[in-house]
């Protein structure tokens, strides 16, 4: 009886384990991360609102590969809500045929706005 019950026990505790991790997003390999930094640095301009306030900031962002190719915004976080608005938008409209290869990747990037 005592077995059945450390059977079960065990079955139980594996499932458990195995389901929290299940959903786990996947990394994104050194091949998407190259992709995806040099789209965004051909699509990303200096927004004019922020040439003519002067804003300097940073966006820090967590982007997904969906299955279309397209990026998107997981979360993002910027000290100037209009420039992070920005980024999103034109993160998200970037569409590109070689992303579709990496679909279900998941990568934290940062997107500096610097007046030189």
């Amino acid at each position: 009886m005592k077995t059945r019950i450390a059977t079960v026990m065990l079955l139980l505790g594996l499932f458990l384990a195995s389901t929290a991790f299940a959903f786990e997003p996947v990394p994104a390999n050194s091949q998407a991360k190259k992709e995806v930094k040099s789209l965004i640095k051909k699509h990303i301009i200096y927004p004019a609102f922020a040439v003519e306030n002067k804003i300097e900031c940073t966006v820090y962002m967590s982007l997904v590969i969906n299955e279309n190719g397209m990026l998107e915004v997981d979360c993002a976080n910027c000290s100037c809500p209009e420039v992070k608005d920005f980024t999103i938008k034109t993160i998200e409209k970037i569409d590109s045929k070689a992303l579709k290869n990496f679909k279900g990747q998941t990568m934290k990037l940062k997107v500096t706005y610097d007046l030189k």
